[in-house]
C-alpha cells in the first residue's frame, strides 16, 4: 500500500505503539466530567427535529454545521457523554494519522516523527480531543486540504488532489468559518516557488470550485443578523497565551504554561530561521515547503487578532487549526541546535511538561460542573421552591443532565419554561428590571440562583434585588457554577 509505503515498517513500528497510549489517554475517563455550556448547547442543537434543527442552522447556528450534522448521526446509536466525546477522540487520531503524513512531505522523516510525538502529547491537543465540539474535525480537515494542497503544487497534472483539496478546504470551512483563513496561508506558501512554478490558474479553478460549494455560506452570512462581539477585544497578552497553550498546556490546568518556558524561545528561533531561509534561499520545493510552513504558524492568528480589534471574536480555541504548524516549527527550532544531546534533552523535557499538564487535566479541567448542579438541586429542591438562572441558556446544560437524573420539583423561574422543554429560544429577557426580578419571586418562600457566566452588571442586579428580600443567601460552590439559596424568614 503506498500510505505504509511512505511511513515504512519502522516507524508503522513506533507510531502503533504511540497511537494506542495517546488514545488511552484520550479515552480515559472520558465522560468523567461534565458537558460545559458550549458541548451541551451542541448535543442539544444536534438532537433537535429536523424542522427545528433546519430552522437553528439556517438563522443564527450556521457555523461548525459539519460537526452538528454528525453529531446529529451519532446521538441515535449513542447518546451518553463518553460516546459523543468518542467521535471527538477518533477524528483527532485521525488528524494525528494525516499531519505525519504531512510532516513527512514538508520535513525530514526525523523531524516528521519527533513532531507528532509532541504533537500527541499536546494539551492543547488533549482538550479538544476529548469535547463535544467541533474543533478536532476542524483540524482534521484542515489537514487533509493542507496535504492535498502540497501533493497538488508538488506533483504538477495531479487534477485528483486538486479536486480533493477544493473539497476538503469548503469542508473544512463549513465546520468552522476560521478556516477560510487556510486559503490565504496556503497562497502565501506558493511565494517560495520559482514563478514559472506557481500554479496560480490551477488553485485559481480549485477556489473557484471551493467558493461555489460554499455558495449556501454565503448566503447565510449575508442574510443572518450580524454577530456582535463574544470577546473582549484582544490583547498582546492574550496572543502571548495563545501560543503558549498551542505550544503544549492545558490552559486550566496548574502552572499550564510551564512547556512554553521551554518550546517558546525555539518556536521563536524556528520562526526566525524559517524567515532567514524563505528571504534569502533560492525559490525551489524545499523553500515554498518553508513559506507555507511560515505563513500557517503566523497568519490566521494575525487576521484574528487583527480583525478582533474591530469585532471582537477572538478565542484560542479557534486557532487549533494552527496548532501543526506551531508544533513543527518548534521542533525545527530544536533541532537547529545541532547538538543531540542538547536535542534530546530538551525534546524529552517538554514532552514531560506537556504529559504532566494533560494528566492534571483529568482532575482540573472541568469548565461548567452541570451534572452536580442537576443532582443537588434534583436531591435538595422542593415543590414551593423557585429557580432562577443567571443567564437563560444555563438552562440548557442543566437541562441535558436533569433529563437523565431527572428534574427538580422547584418552578422554573427564569427562564419559565418547563423542566421538559428541549429548544434552545427561551421567552423572557435576558436583562430583566429589579421590579421584574420581584415580581417574579414573590409568591416563592425559596429561590434558588444558579450563576454560570457570572457577567457583572447582570449578576449583580439579580443578586441585589433577591437579597432585598430574602437577605443574604446560602451558597454552594461546583466548578465554574455557583448555586444561592435564598430563604425568606419569618
Amino acid at each position: 500500500m503506498p500510505v505504509l509505503q511512505t511511513i515504512g515498517l519502522r516507524r508503522i513500528a513506533v507510531l502503533g505503539p504511540l497511537f494506542a497510549v495517546v488514545g488511552t489517554m484520550w479515552l480515559y475517563r472520558l465522560g468523567s466530567e461534565s458537558f460545559w455550556f458550549d458541548e451541551a448547547f451542541s448535543v442539544r442543537l444536534a438532537g433537535l427535529g429536523t424542522a427545528g434543527f433546519v430552522d437553528q442552522v439556517t438563522s443564527g447556528e450556521g457555523n461548525m454545521i459539519l460537526y452538528h450534522l454528525l453529531l446529529r448521526a451519532t446521538i441515535p446509536l449513542c447518546s451518553t457523554d463518553t460516546c459523543l466525546r468518542t467521535l471527538s477522540v477518533l477524528l483527532m487520531l485521525a488528524a494525528l494519522f494525516v499531519s505525519y503524513l504531512l510532516f513527512l512531505r514538508l520535513t525530514g522523516k526525523r523531524i516528521a516523527l519527533l513532531a507528532v510525538v509532541f504533537l500527541a502529547f499536546n494539551g492543547f491537543a488533549f482538550n479538544y480531543a476529548r469535547e463535544a465540539r467541533g474543533y478536532a474535525l476542524l483540524l482534521f480537515l484542515v489537514l487533509l486540504s493542507t496535504l492535498f494542497f502540497v501533493r497538488a503544487v508538488d506533483e504538477p497534472g495531479s487534477r485528483a488532489y486538486w479536486i480533493a483539496y477544493a473539497v476538503t478546504a469548503a469542508l473544512s470551512v463549513y465546520t468552522h468559518f476560521y478556516a477560510a483563513s487556510m486559503l490565504l496561508v496556503h497562497a502565501s506558501g506558493l511565494l517560495g516557488l520559482p514563478r514559472e512554478r506557481r500554479p496560480w490558474r490551477s488553485l485559481t479553478l480549485a477556489w473557484v470550485a471551493t467558493s461555489l460549494m460554499l455558495t449556501p455560506i454565503f448566503v447565510y452570512l449575508a442574510v443572518s443578523p450580524a454577530v456582535g462581539p463574544r470577546t473582549a477585544r484582544p490583547t498582546l497578552r492574550d496572543l502571548a497565551s495563545l501560543f503558549a497553550r498551542l505550544l503544549g498546556g492545558s490552559a486550566i490546568a496548574p502552572y499550564w504554561f510551564l512547556p512554553a518556558l521551554i518550546l517558546g524561545p525555539l518556536f521563536l528561533w524556528g520562526i526566525v530561521n524559517l524567515v532567514k531561509e524563505v528571504v534569502k534561499g533560492p525559490r525551489s520545493t524545499e523553500t515554498w515547503h518553508k513559506a507555507l510552513l511560515l505563513a500557517w504558524s503566523t497568519i490566521p492568528a494575525t487576521i484574528a487578532f487583527g480583525g478582533s480589534q474591530l469585532i471582537p471574536l477572538f478565542h484560542p480555541k479557534y486557532m487549533i487549526l494552527m496548532l501543526p504548524a506551531v508544533v513543527l516549527v518548534s521542533v525545527e527550532g530544536i533541532v537547529a541546535i545541532r547538538r543531540r544531546t542538547v536535542i534530546f534533552a530538551l525534546a524529552a523535557i517538554a514532552i514531560l511538561l506537556s504529559v504532566r499538564s494533560t494528566l492534571l487535566c483529568y482532575d482540573h479541567c472541568e469548565i461548567q460542573d452541570w451534572r452536580s448542579v442537576a443532582a443537588y438541586l434534583g436531591e435538595h429542591s422542593n415543590p414551593g421552591d423557585g429557580v432562577v438562572f443567571e443567564r437563560n441558556f444555563g438552562r440548557i446544560g442543566f437541562d441535558h443532565y436533569a433529563s437523565i437524573i431527572g428534574a427538580p420539583d422547584a418552578t422554573p423561574l427564569m427562564p419559565d419554561e418547563p423542566w421538559t422543554y428541549r429548544g434552545l429560544e427561551f421567552g423572557g429577557t435576558e436583562t430583566p428590571t429589579t421590579t421584574e426580578i420581584l415580581e417574579l419571586v414573590g409568591p416563592f418562600d425559596k429561590v434558588w440562583l444558579v450563576l454560570s457566566m457570572q457577567i457583572v452588571d447582570r449578576s449583580a442586579s439579580i443578586t441585589t434585588a433577591l437579597g432585598s428580600v430574602y437577605g443574604a443567601p446560602q451558597m454552594y460552590e461546583f466548578n465554574g457554577v455557583d448555586v444561592l439559596l435564598y430563604s425568606r424568614e419569618y
